[in-house]
């Protein structure tokens, strides 16, 4: 895989059955945005992380697409050895279908290239359960939002790349 991740160019088939990853590009802002039933992220837009990927040179945003379709994306940024990430979002129509977990899983391998010893997120109150089922753990941060919901940080270490105390 590490070998893929290197090259951007070249889309990765092997995380993703049913998709494939890449940046989104000028050509996505005519195909609608993920309709992920979350408000505050299905307001966001393509061009919105257009943007975001051209201010910021950490930032970074990949989609899953299948038939031609974007399925999902995430967002993140790497800052200290850190894997941030900041968005996951998965179409309702596409639920169950693993995309969000081989994002998460795409982020973390890029992360693992690049030397991170942990990834963080703040989980929806509603889908702690699942970052628990990737190995998240909660750091008992909480950030209550008012009708965006309530956050809860979670964290992990990258695997590969954790330093054991020499005995």
């Amino acid at each position: 895989e590490r070998a893929c991740l290197q090259n951007e160019t070249l889309p990765n088939q092997r995380l993703a059955p049913e998709g494939v990853f890449r940046h989104p590009t000028k050509d996505d802002l005519s195909h609608p945005m993920i309709n992920s039933g979350v408000e505050f992220i299905d307001k966001s837009s393509w061009a919105d992380h257009l943007y975001d990927m051209k201010v910021d040179p950490c930032r970074r945003v990949y989609l899953v697409e299948n038939h031609g379709r974007p399925q999902g994306y995430i967002s993140f940024y790497i800052q200290a050895q850190i894997l941030r990430i900041d968005e996951v979002a998965v179409d309702k129509e596409s639920r169950g279908r693993r995309f969000g977990t081989f994002l998460i899983r795409w982020a973390e391998n890029l992360a693992r290239h690049r030397g991170c010893r942990e990834s963080t997120l703040w989980a929806i109150d509603n889908r702690v359960t699942y970052y628990e089922r990737l190995d998240y753990k909660l750091t008992g941060d909480i950030l209550s939002l008012g009708k965006d919901g309530v956050f809860k940080k979670m964290s992990k270490p990258i695997l590969y790349n954790v330093l054991v105390p020499s005995a």
